[in-house]
């Protein structure tokens, strides 16, 4: 007998976990498809099930006989569901990878908003003097000072405060103070994109100016704190996918709720009355009815389970005491 309990007790434990692993795989896609990374899969599924039947009659049409088309049948069927279930896994993939992504560039985007002026200045100084031939790389007045190629050097960052494209007279200051100061290499970083007319800047004052947009931006700091690590971004959508949970669990419980059954009762009673009368779209009635009356009928057997629960619990300090 204890045998027998352990096996049935590893069942419903092989039951749950298989349940919850669907039940998180559900909620992953709905978050998938919250952030347009996923298409509708019905085209797709009218198509397999067209070409199924097309080689189904092309079996039974051309096969000498029946064994032999029922064979085939099944391999084909095989062939399908297996190169079907693949399929599935390389996209499931395919849109995690996706998934990452958008929520890193979305996370990194939030934290270079927060991030003050001087910080990030610190952290284009590590990235620069790593990548490139930059040598002595100091801040000074809000800007990065040092020497390339043995002529003075210096990196600004412009923000562009919310617009999509930074200001000319924001890069003219820059660019004229550094002329002033006989500065002949200038770099300028932005998180949006340049006007046309600012490659005109660097002829105008004799000087090598590139202005870099949020792109160039982005994949220079890549590799530092502004972008999330693997562990933060599943953290990131653990967290999403439990306030979409929340959110459904909220609005199942205003659907569901108790007062709520004589009025389903009502409307549904109502709409089939209306579809006997042939009142109004029938079959749209009907099914209308119905679904009010499942309503009805969950309230009603979420209501009982309730009371048993009392009941039970009732029962157990009437028997036992406290």
């Amino acid at each position: 007998m204890r045998y027998q309990q352990r096996i049935i007790q590893k069942i419903g434990e092989k039951i749950k976990y298989r349940w919850s692993k669907w039940q998180n795989k559900r909620l992953l896609k709905g978050y998938y498809r919250s952030q347009n990374l996923i298409e509708l899969r019905a085209p797709r599924f009218l198509q397999n099930v067209f070409v199924f039947f097309v080689i189904l009659l092309l079996l039974f049409w051309y096969a000498p006989t029946l064994n032999i088309a029922f064979w085939g049948i099944i391999v084909f069927f095989v062939v399908m569901v297996w190169g079907r279930i693949s399929k599935e896994q390389r996209e499931s993939r395919q849109l995690k990878k996706a998934c990452f992504q958008k929520i890193a560039v979305r996370e990194y985007q939030k934290r270079l908003e927060r991030t003050p002026h001087e910080v990030l200045m610190k952290i284009l100084q590590e990235e620069i003097s790593e990548k490139f031939e930059v040598r002595g790389l100091k801040i000074n007045n809000g800007f990065l000072e040092g020497r390339l190629f043995g002529e003075k050097l210096v990196v600004a960052y412009l923000d562009v405060n919310r617009e999509e494209v930074i200001a000319m007279r924001e890069v003219q200051s820059v660019v004229k103070k550094c002329f002033q100061r006989g500065i002949s290499q200038v770099r300028i970083f932005t998180n949006g994109d340049s006007p046309p007319a600012v490659s005109n800047l660097g002829q105008c004052y004799e000087l090598n100016l590139r202005l870099y947009n949020a792109e160039k931006l982005q994949y220079l700091l890549k590799n530092t704190l502004l972008f999330p690590s693997v562990s933060e971004i599943t953290e990131i959508i653990n967290c999403e996918k439990l306030k979409r949970q929340k959110k459904m669990s909220v609005i199942k419980g205003e659907i569901l709720k108790k007062k709520k059954v004589s009025g389903y009762l009502l409307y549904s009673l109502l709409l089939f009355l209306m579809a006997w009368l042939r009142l109004g779209v029938v079959y749209l009635n009907i099914a209308a009815s119905l679904i009010l009356l499942g309503f009805a009928l969950m309230i009603i057997i979420k209501n009982f389970q309730l009371r048993e629960k009392e009941v039970t619990s009732a029962a157990y300090f009437q028997k036992e005491g406290l």
